[in-house]
């Protein structure tokens, strides 16, 4: 028996069946044959995809298949998978590029818990961190780094690229601002939406979410709630911790606390 046409027949689109009805022996004979030559055998019943050689190329250089799924996809062992794609960038007059880096499971939580952090206001230290460690670093396209966010290339790109911004401490007369807001609240004096600008202002210049809802004895989910109630997300400003701004939070609603 020619063992290395059974080899090439299988790793075609041939079943172990096929080929033992081929040559006339029993399929067990086929399968030993293939074990000899270490060919990964398919899921009984499975065949594989017609071995097309731009379909082959285009897995591994766009999907960033490894040699072992090119193989399953196939239907080569993953050195036969490798051979061919190598034999097909020869006749193309190519080199080989380099392959893509994929995200680990791993990253992707790091990247998603970092991004919820952000999107929650929180700062963007973490995600702008992150992503441009794993674009510059790992090599990682934009594209890719998107992807599990759910948000467009542009929107990682900008986050990426701006200035890193850490929530803060309320100074002295935001605390006084929003402590006032919160006891006026309580008593019935002025309506929720008061207490939802002043916090979204005090957000807007950088004070943390955490802070505040200690402040006034709330959990960040509640802060958060209230933060939406305006319909907007405001853009926290980048501010620094050695220098705060004397009087910043309170004169923009004087009135609106003694009226």
């Amino acid at each position: 028996m020619d063992e290395q046409r059974v080899v090439t027949a299988y790793q075609g689109d041939a079943t172990c069946r096929e080929i033992a009805a081929d040559i006339g022996c029993h399929e067990a004979t086929i399968r030993r044959t293939l074990d000899r030559h270490n060919v990964r055998r398919r899921p009984p019943g499975s065949r594989p995809q017609l071995l097309d050689d731009e379909a082959l190329v285009t897995a591994r250089e766009t999907e960033g298949l490894t040699w072992e799924a090119l193989g399953l996809r196939f239907g080569l062992s993953w050195s036969g998978a490798r051979k061919r794609y190598r034999r097909v960038l020869r006749q193309q007059g190519r080199s080989e590029p380099p392959r893509v880096p994929k995200l680990t499971a791993e990253e992707t939580q790091q990247l998603r818990t970092a991004w919820r952090s952000y999107t929650r206001r929180f700062g963007s230290t973490a995600a702008h961190a992150l992503l441009n460690h794993l674009h510059h670093d790992r090599k990682l396209p934009w594209p890719q780094l998107a992807a599990p966010l759910g948000v467009d290339e542009g929107t990682v790109r900008r986050v990426a690229h701006s200035v890193v911004t850490v929530p803060l401490e309320p100074t002295a007369e935001q605390r006084r601002l929003l402590l006032l807001t919160w006891r006026r609240y309580r008593a019935g004096a002025i309506p929720s939406r008061q207490v939802s600008q002043v916090l979204n202002d005090l957000a807007s210049e950088g004070v943390g979410i955490r802070p505040m809802a200690r402040i006034i004895g709330l959990n960040h989910g509640s802060i958060l709630h209230r933060l939406n109630c305006l319909g907007r997300r405001p853009r926290i400003a980048a501010r620094s911790t050695a220098e705060p701004p004397s009087g910043s939070g309170a004169s923009g609603h004087d009135e609106a606390l003694h009226a």
